[in-house]
């Protein structure tokens, strides 16, 4: 018997046997499609049901239709508020980088006490104890002082260094394994 591969996936052979056996594939496929149809078109009817009964009833409808309205109000509303503010977010990054670049382009030499301000300003991102270091300035290069916990120093000088307008770092910083001293959290003496 020769085999022939026929449309639909199926195998058919050559002969009376096979025939019946190609029927009885065809028959099963048929059973599956008619099976899912048929699910498929209960859950539907069943979902259809629930939904008109729940939204048409006389007592409690009118209530129903109300709040779904209103959820539904209430989820566009937010969701264009949501859409406001990433936009605005968005601006305002762009307005940033911008702002970023063109004072690198320009690069005027900052006062000293405007490079002070900018180290303090990124040193409270870098440290949790920003009141503790001294800060100085004296022609762009700084001077960090005061106690430091040993495993935010890296950081801390990093930080310094990346500042717009600093020229160098003079690391005076004393290393703390732990929060001993009262200023950088520890018990007092």
């Amino acid at each position: 018997m020769n085999k022939i591969n026929g449309r639909g996936g199926g195998v058919f052979e050559r002969g009376r046997e096979s025939m019946y056996r190609v029927r009885i594939e065809n028959d099963k496929a048929k059973r599956r499609a008619i099976r899912s149809a048929f699910r498929w078109g209960v859950g539907l009817g069943a979902l259809t049901g629930v939904a008109a009964t729940f939204f048409g009833d006389r007592r409690l409808g009118r209530k129903r239709r109300a709040m779904a309205a209103d959820k539904i109000s209430h989820a566009s509303r937010v969701g264009r508020e949501e859409v406001a503010k990433t936009k605005r977010n968005l601006g305002n990054h762009v307005r940033g980088w911008f702002a970023e670049l063109q004072g690198r382009i320009r690069a005027a030499p900052a006062d000293d006490d405007v490079i002070e301000q900018r180290v303090r300003a990124a040193l409270g991102r870098a440290s949790s104890h920003v009141s503790a270091i001294d800060v100085a300035v004296k022609e762009g290069m700084v001077v960090l002082g005061g106690p430091l916990l040993e495993h935010e120093h890296r950081n801390v000088v990093r930080t310094a260094l990346r500042v717009r307008g600093v020229r160098g770092v003079d690391d005076r910083l004393k290393l703390h394994q732990q929060a001993d001293i009262g200023i950088l959290g520890g018990a007092r003496s």
